[in-house]
């Protein structure tokens, strides 16, 4: 979640600075250009959430597959909306405001409304996944320790060595001590 909250504050900082150097705002010639830190933000999020899904999907519950699926997939929506925002008020901007006529501009006014709405909607479904795994993990042990458990198993048994927590099912394993062979025994 780290690298997450990273860029969502990189991108709220660089859309600080930069409305300070685009006075009239998203009106501005060039004030498409205050949606890109929320566009790239948004591809770095969905970057850094499909690597997490490949890195962690050997550990992860179906329930937290579901979610973290739902994730990338809404991601992939919001950055496409916020692309889309960005398409249609460069365009407006670039043909004038007003000069191709009343419709040309409610069309253009619509379409960004329904882009930054989509965005908008996008980004509060992902806090409220986000809120649902955070609950998921609560209940389990955490991702990363369940891969690490998976990992150093230096055992190779039928079930994984980790259970989330409060689990029933529990090996018990028993190492004695080498025989004229060399090698000791193992008993689960």
């Amino acid at each position: 979640s780290g690298e997450l909250f990273c860029f969502v504050g990189s991108a709220a900082l660089v859309t600080s600075v930069i409305a300070l150097l685009v006075p009239d705002g998203l009106a501005a010639p060039g004030g498409w250009v205050l949606i890109l830190p929320s566009a790239i933000s948004t591809l770095g999020a969905l970057v850094v959430t499909l690597q997490g899904f490949r890195r962690f999907s050997d550990v992860l519950e179906p329930e937290e597959r579901v979610l973290r699926r739902v994730e990338q997939v809404v991601l992939s929506v919001v950055l496409l909306a916020l692309t889309t925002l960005i398409l249609v008020l460069s365009v407006d901007q670039h043909q004038g405001r007003g000069g191709g006529g009343g419709a040309q501009a409610a069309t253009f006014g619509a379409l960004a409304a329904l882009a930054g709405g989509t965005a908008g909607a996008g980004v509060c479904l992902v806090a409220a996944l986000r809120a649902r795994m955070a609950v998921l993990g609560s209940r389990l042990t955490s991702v990363r320790e369940r891969l690490l458990c998976l990992n150093a198993s230096p055992l190779d048994l039928d079930f994984p060595p980790c259970y989330p927590a409060g689990s029933l099912r529990e090996a018990v394993v028993h190492l004695e001590p080498p025989r004229g062979d060399g090698h000791p025994t193992i008993s689960v």
